[in-house]
């Protein structure tokens, strides 16, 4: 039989079109070759600018003065199983003489509204806050910031005014009753915490509980704005006791949840389009974990971070950053707490009203 020739020849051809594709292409046709990540990779060239989800933020209705914008609220720390809510100007509730009150939510009220088995509206009970004329003795008070508590044992970072350009921080402590009839102040621990910057209206806005003593953290960290941001330490009789470094972030910090049982703990990170001061050229963590979709069209930043405490250093955790599904007002987010189990509460003060939110998580 005679043998076919065609043989050779397609082996041949075949030859020639693998050392062509092997071959590199031209430059303008190599631009518009896109490589296919493996499922679950993150190509390093499209890492800055991948989408980030967001998280949407659920409004539990209250009742009572607390409505108001004017109750002003600037912090939130959990007491046993009570929320306890601090204004700004506790004076505007309660027995004004006296000092005011915070309010209080249960924790068994806030999860049966998540739940479903309640509709209604939250209204806070009164904490009596008797505060021995305080807010008279401090020059230029401008309100309380943070709260928190070890055991009876309650904390609070004050805002003054010494002047126009000069602001002035202190933290004062405090003794709650168990059963929540008064929380009583002691004017003798007051200690003053300067600022860590010279800013207008800023000073230490957040604090943190730890077996080594009272953390407070200035409200302005930016790169440009604050070139050695710290956490100041008090010890429990609120004497100074030196700082421990915390990392550079751009915006405000505003509030903090107590640590878990990693030493890990969230801070409120926001921006208000009317503190153009502090908007950054560059944001590393919107660059590093991208920016959700309102964020990304939006003029302000709402969002929640995570850190990691040890005596020697406080750290960004590898965490991506909580980003809240943005409105079309801004919300001055000021006060933070984990719900475990289910996310985080939060509260805003007077802009754009009172607030209090729950975010799931995770």
């Amino acid at each position: 039989m005679r043998k076919s020739r065609r043989l050779p020849l397609i082996l041949i051809a075949l030859a020639l079109l693998t050392l062509t594709c092997n071959l590199p292409l031209p430059f303008s046709a190599s631009k518009t070759v896109v490589a296919t990540p493996v499922p679950g990779e993150v190509l390093p060239t499209l890492a800055t600018s991948r989408p980030s989800s967001e998280k949407p933020v659920q409004i539990i209705p209250l009742a009572g003065p607390v409505t108001r914008a004017a109750a002003e609220l600037s912090g939130l720390a959990w007491y046993g199983d009570y929320l306890i809510m601090l204004p700004q100007y506790p004076q505007r509730f309660g027995n004004k003489d006296e000092g005011g009150a915070l309010l209080a939510l249960p924790r068994h009220a806030i999860l049966d509204y998540l739940e479903g088995r309640s509709t209604e509206p939250l209204q806070p009970i009164e904490v009596p806050l008797i505060s021995h004329d305080l807010e008279r003795k401090v020059k230029g008070f401008e309100g309380f910031e943070a709260i928190g508590f070890s055991g009876n044992r309650a904390y609070f970072t004050i805002e003054a005014r010494h002047s126009f350009t000069k602001m002035m921080g202190y933290l004062v402590a405090g003794e709650i009753d168990p059963e929540l009839k008064e929380l009583r102040l002691e004017p003798a621990s007051l200690a003053e915490n300067p600022p860590q910057a010279n800013q207008s209206n800023h000073t230490d806005e957040a604090l943190l509980v730890t077996s080594d003593g009272i953390i407070t953290f200035f409200e302005s960290n930016g790169a440009g704005l604050n070139p050695n941001p710290h956490g100041t330490i008090f010890d429990t009789s609120l004497q100074l006791s030196g700082t421990v470094p915390f990392p550079t972030i751009e915006y405000r910090v505003t509030d903090a949840t107590a640590l878990d049982d990693q030493a890990k703990f969230w801070m409120i990170n926001y921006f208000f389009p009317g503190e153009p001061e502090l908007k950054p050229s560059q944001d590393p963590l919107a660059d590093k974990y991208g920016q959700g979709a309102t964020h990304a069209a939006g003029l302000y930043v709402e969002r929640l971070v995570e850190f990691q405490y040890k005596p020697d250093g406080i750290a960004l955790t590898d965490t991506p950053p909580v980003q809240m599904q943005l409105i079309d007002e801004p919300r001055n987010w000021e006060g933070l707490v984990r719900l475990e189990g289910y996310g985080f509460l939060l509260v805003t003060d007077k802009y754009p009203g009172t607030l209090l939110g729950f975010i799931a998580y995770p």
